[in-house]
């Protein structure tokens, strides 16, 4: 009984020193952390405009070889066989090409030509994007976490409106895909920042709440980049006027604060307490609590010399850290490799392109993360990732095994894959919010920002599982479907964050794994009760 009582009052004594003095002080959730919330949810819109470009600057037109017209009016012929496309009657290989513009008036393919021998410039296009958010996702979050995260975010967005204007009006195709390299590396900088900065501005349940619910405007992005491109059938007018939407963000440097975890972990005690002061005045809290933040400076000032520095080497080389990030990389790679995949092998749907892909952002990326959020509240994050990846994995095995046209419209397939992605979107946004809560303050950029980039390795790999299907229709159905279930059992072992503090350093994050083991003991020994009632 005595060393139970020892072991709570330690328990006790290591909450104390691990306190949230975010929550404690200007509160869980107020007007200050809204506004933050809000304002680092709308950057996931350019997020989207960037990663989704190609569906509206390089979309599939009908063409055919301009040598070969030989009507004086010059119609297009709508020829799409090899012989007529990208060779002249005679077997040369063509110079010209008439493009069907009946949907855009132009874009990168029609000015550049990028058909025939030049066709794989498209995909390189894309790639270079891709592997942009990759090198953006883990160069700021290096950033980040050395020189805060207000600053590199600002940079990144102000760099994101530049490099897209200048991509807008570049004569030249290899300039093109450069800048849109480069703008690509400033868009996965603020995609790593400013998740961080909203995770750290908010305590409590609304942590969980302001994670998941900070994904949905790039499902809203989706949307809105549908309907510009609606508008303007241009390329060049297209890119120009979300250039100008992504020019307002700059303007959010009046608006949001440095991460005052980020201050205090770095030992920045006198800045953290400028900033949550105005949280404080803002969220109209009481006088004793700004008294409190106050008095922090002596209270953090034998912290500041052992946070300033954690290189980035730590999460491979630290213990306690070595497993976390091992499961956290792995899991996302497979869960970008396998969601991408996924939605490739849905195939090309008909109708008009602009209302599928606004169907898609506002149907597929709005609902998933409300469910994610409401099941993560009720049940964990680990439960929610698990189950949720089991359905998919399960539903995605099922495809391969049902038999292609034996019911009408497949039907079967088709909704066994509509389980699967849904799934997948209940899943991603979990994964977020429990990747950043696994990592302690002082290596969290760097820690999502890796995952991150992991997860453009999956993406950029996703498409080698399409040219399986040579081999049978049911091969990369069935390996995307194990890959996810195989993440699903890496989570296993991970522990639940659900109504747990975040960690400042690598100290309190070994405190925490600690006293969650005292606890099990404490729970066991409770059990542990022999079947006559004595002791």
């Amino acid at each position: 009984m005595q060393n139970s009582t020892m072991r709570m009052s330690e328990r006790d004594k290591r909450r104390d020193e691990s306190e949230d003095p975010v929550g404690d002080l200007v509160g869980q959730f107020g007007r200050w952390q809204a506004t933050c919330c809000v304002l680092m949810s709308l950057i996931r819109m350019p997020s989207a405009w960037v990663q989704l470009s190609a569906l509206f600057l390089s979309p599939v037109a009908d063409f055919h070889c301009a040598d070969n017209d030989v009507n004086s009016t010059g119609t297009y012929l709508n020829f799409r066989k090899t012989n007529e496309t990208c060779f002249r009657i005679n077997g040369d290989s063509c110079t010209a090409w008439s493009f069907d513009k009946s949907t855009f008036t132009e874009t990168i393919v029609t000015q550049w030509n990028l058909v025939c021998d030049r066709e794989y410039l498209t995909a390189f296009t894309q790639t270079c994007v891709m592997a942009g958010i990759l090198v953006g996702n883990i160069v700021f979050g290096v950033l980040a976490d050395r020189y805060g995260r207000k600053s590199p975010l600002m940079w990144a967005l102000l760099l994101q409106t530049v490099l897209s204007l200048a991509s807008t009006f570049v004569p030249w195709l290899y300039v093109f895909i450069g800048l849109r390299f480069l703008l690509a590396v400033a868009t996965g900088g603020t995609m790593v920042t400013s998740f961080v900065l909203c995770m750290e501005t908010v305590s409590g349940k609304w942590r969980t709440i302001a994670s998941i619910l900070y994904q949905v405007p790039f499902g809203i992005g989706v949307g809105v980049m549908a309907l510009v491109s609606y508008y303007y059938r241009d390329w060049r007018d297209y890119n120009f006027i979300i250039t100008l939407l992504c020019g307002l963000y700059i303007f959010f440097w009046w608006f949001i604060p440095e991460s005052p975890r980020w201050l205090l972990a770095v030992g920045k005690t006198e800045e953290a307490i400028k900033v949550l002061l105005q949280a404080a005045d803002t969220n109209n809290r009481s006088e004793s609590d700004k008294k409190a933040i106050l008095a922090m400076k002596i209270k953090y000032q034998s912290r500041e010399f052992d946070r300033k520095k954690t290189p980035a080497t730590t999460l491979f080389t630290h213990k306690s850290l070595r497993g976390i990030t091992f499961c956290v990389l792995t899991i996302w790679f497979l869960s970008g490799l396998c969601f991408f995949g996924l939605n490739q092998y849905q195939g090309r749907l008909g109708g008009s392109l602009f209302v599928n892909v606004a169907l898609s952002g506002l149907l597929g990326g709005v609902p998933g993360p409300l469910a994610s959020l409401l099941i993560v509240q009720k049940f964990g994050r680990k439960r929610t990732i698990v189950l949720s990846l089991a359905c998919a994995g399960i539903a995605a095995i099922l495809i391969a095994i049902v038999p292609v046209g034996v019911y009408t419209n497949d039907w079967p397939r088709r909704l066994l894959l509509v389980v699967s992605v849904t799934g997948m979107s209940i899943s991603y946004p979990a994964v977020y919010l429990y990747s950043g809560e696994l990592f302690p303050t002082v290596v969290r950029n760097v820690g999502i920002g890796s995952a991150s980039m992991m997860a453009r390795i999956g993406a950029m790999l996703s498409p080698i599982f399409l040219w399986t299907v040579k081999w049978g229709d049911w091969i990369p159905i069935l390996l995307l479907g194990v890959f996810i279930l195989l993440s699903a059992f890496i989570v296993v072992p991970l522990p639940e964050t659900k109504d747990r503090y975040l960690p400042d350093t690598i100290q309190e994050m070994e405190k925490d794994i600690l006293m969650r083991k005292e606890e099990e003991q404490m729970n066991n020994s409770y059990t542990a009760v022999p079947a006559t009632g004595k002791i």
